[in-house]
């Protein structure tokens, strides 16, 4: 549907163009911040010939639109529920007070301003998402819906001083009034007017929420182990989190003793415990709302102290600092996260803004000096003691379907073939010897003073980190012990000859239950070698590196750091050619199977499917008896494991 408005602008849905307005989504958003938009003011020319160059931008309420008042679609009730697990059928007025108690949720944070109601009801409007200046609250999917429940907003890519009269949404009727100072019904239709005045390019105009009725809901917690029930509660939660502007975050496991994800994580949510954890914001979550609506920041209106508020100045310090990649772009996509000494993360954000090619029908890549526009990032966490750090938004957790904007149109340019690290203080800006150390950082007020320089440095075993298959493993009575050999010829091919770092091992793991916490007995950098006879020998009783037990992340490379990477280096240099010997990487199982499956581990691998002319063909091997013999893997398929490594 195209609209013409004062600015002659048009319409946007479901495509990049030149317009007033654009139609965002909540299922493409991931990793921390806020949902974003491409900000067209006064958008210098594009080199492609009829475009404009538009630069990410952050979205938001309007604090004149709250609350934000939304409208229950009454047609459908009660709401099939098609699913064994689920009760058979739901009320509408039931599934409106688990709708109402995520809604409160958000309202009730206290050092944010962010408030969200149900105010009334509608009945038989179209199925699916209308830009009508309607908030609606649905179970009235179009045809072709393929999600459990989306969030979608409307919202202005350009600075905007909206004039009396203007009809933005092309139905013939006002949508913006000067007898107004709120957002509000003016003229008694059933819509919303805005007030006159000047928007900011990010403003969410309107929100529609869906929910799918051919699946299950359940308001009690009941059922979640049917694969197609949800938790109603949790559901709204998240989406009514992306209506207030909140991507999905990148906290799939929130400590090293905890693998529920967070309410905002984008997943499957499988496992009925991360379905019923859905309805309990998380640390990350009630940061942004508040970093995006902050109490005490306003001596009147929202923002305004009230009882029971708290001031977000009090209780929140700002992390603030520029990421840059190893080639010197600025760090636009790269996950920043901050986690307190225990090992918890408390926050995570996408770094930096990200520049498109857009013109009226298409859209196109610039060349990176044009498209990574910068690296600054910025983390609200709670007054403390952190380490802050990086990590690449590389497909582990899942980024092509969950990232914003910024996060995800650098993994196109390959930007993502770094390793994680952390906020190393004064050696920032050189190869570090230690990336798993990091400086602890005091927020007890703001800093702006974090800049993270990435290392440059590769992974030998696992050459591109894009493992394409998960599986388990079957496990002996003693365990089992999986190993990568890193041939030495390869690991002396990197010195430039001035010495080599070995700074870590990274092991792509996950739990088949996901809210567990994957938790392996050991994970070594060893030596070993193979016989001309094919024998294998692995030395794991005099390992050179090695962490026990070894927590796992879930479905990500979870790195083993080596405290001494310049002594270690200099070890593989001068003692493997000598005694003919390569690295190993190992990762040993205990014989703990899965609940009710004898012989299968509890915890998975990912894996790569090898390529017939692959040099990593038959560097993968098992071990059932401890360690005393070893076997072959399968030729085509190769263990996640790599070598990190960089030269001095």
């Amino acid at each position: 549907m195209n609209t013409t408005c004062t600015m002659h602008f048009r319409v946007l849905r479901g495509a990049f163009a030149l317009g007033l307005f654009a139609v965002v989504s909540s299922m493409p958003a991931r990793a921390g911040g806020n949902l974003e938009v491409f900000d067209l003011t006064n958008a210098p020319p594009s080199p492609i010939a009829g475009h404009v160059i538009g630069t990410t931008r952050g979205t938001q309420l309007d604090t004149r639109c709250l609350p934000l008042a939304y409208r229950l679609d009454t047609k459908v009730d009660p709401i099939p529920n098609g699913t064994a697990g689920a009760p058979l059928p739901l009320p509408l007025a039931q599934a409106r007070q688990a709708i109402e108690q995520a809604l409160a949720t958000w309202n009730n944070i206290p050092t944010s301003f962010v408030e969200m109601r149900i105010v009334g009801t509608t009945h038989g409007g179209a199925p699916g998402f209308e830009f009508d200046f309607v908030n609606e609250v649905s179970f009235q999917p179009r045809p072709g819906f393929d999600a459990i429940a989306a969030s979608r907003s409307v919202h202005l890519v350009v600075d905007s001083h909206l004039l009396h009269g203007e009809d933005l949404d092309g139905d013939g009727d006002a949508d913006v009034s000067s007898a107004t100072l709120l957002c509000a019904d003016v003229d008694g239709d059933g819509d919303i007017e805005l007030p006159e005045g000047f928007y900011r390019a990010g403003t969410i105009l309107e929100n529609d929420v869906v929910f799918d009725p051919r699946l299950g809901f359940t308001t009690d917690g009941s059922g979640l182990d049917d694969f197609a029930t949800w938790d109603l509660v949790g559901i709204a939660l998240h989406e009514f989190g992306h209506s207030l502007g909140l991507p999905h975050n990148a906290i799939s496991q929130k400590s090293p003793t905890d693998g529920t994800p967070t309410t905002m994580w984008y997943g499957g949510w499988l496992d009925p415990f991360d379905k019923g954890a859905m309805r309990h914001l998380y640390i990350d979550e009630i940061a942004w709302a508040s970093f995006l609506y902050p109490e005490g920041s306003r001596a009147q209106g929202p923002g305004a102290l009230q009882p029971g508020d708290a001031a977000f100045s009090d209780r929140y310090s700002l992390l603030r600092g520029e990421v840059r990649y190893p080639q010197g772009y600025p760090g636009s996509g790269v996950l920043v996260f901050a986690e307190d000494l225990q090992g918890r993360v408390v926050t995570s954000a996408i770094a930096g803004r990200f520049r498109l090619s857009i013109g009226a029908t298409s859209s196109a890549f610039l060349p990176p000096d044009l498209a990574f526009f910068d690296g600054h990032y910025v983390l609200p966490v709670p007054k403390g003691v952190y380490r802050v750090g990086v990590e690449p938004n590389d497909g582990l957790p899942d980024v092509t379907r969950g990232s914003t904007r910024s996060g995800l149109y650098p993994f196109f340019y390959g930007a993502y073939d770094f390793r994680k690290e952390y906020f190393s203080g004064a050696v920032e800006g050189t190869t570090e010897q230690r990336l798993g150390a990091g400086q602890p950082v005091a927020a007890l007020s703001d800093r702006r003073d974090l800049d993270i320089h990435i290392d440059d440095n590769l992974v030998l075993g696992d050459d591109d980190a894009s493992d394409n298959l998960w599986g388990t493993v079957n496990l002996g009575p003693q365990g089992n012990l999986l190993a990568v050999r890193i041939p030495r010829e390869e690991i002396a091919a990197i010195d430039n000859g001035r010495g080599l770092l070995v700074q870590g091992a990274l092991f792509g793991t996950f739990p088949w239950n996901s809210s567990e916490v994957a938790l392996f007995d050991a994970a070594m950098i060893t030596t070993g070698s193979v016989a001309a006879n094919g024998k294998v020998t692995v030395d794991v009783a005099h390992p050179l590196a090695r962490k026990a037990p070894f927590v796992g992340l879930d479905f990500d490379h979870t790195p083993l750091y080596v405290d001494n990477s310049l002594a270690l280096g200099l070890h593989v240099q001068q003692k493997l050619p000598a005694l003919q010997k390569d690295l190993f990487l190992v990762l040993a199982f205990s014989a703990e199977s899965y609940p009710g499956v004898p012989g299968i581990s509890r915890y998975g691998l990912l894996f790569d499917l090898l390529a017939p002319d692959s040099p990593r063909r038959g560097r993968s091997y098992y071990s059932r008896d401890g360690g005393q013999t070893w076997n072959v893997e399968s030729p085509e398929l190769g263990y996640p494991f790599g070598l990190v490594v960089a030269p001095r």
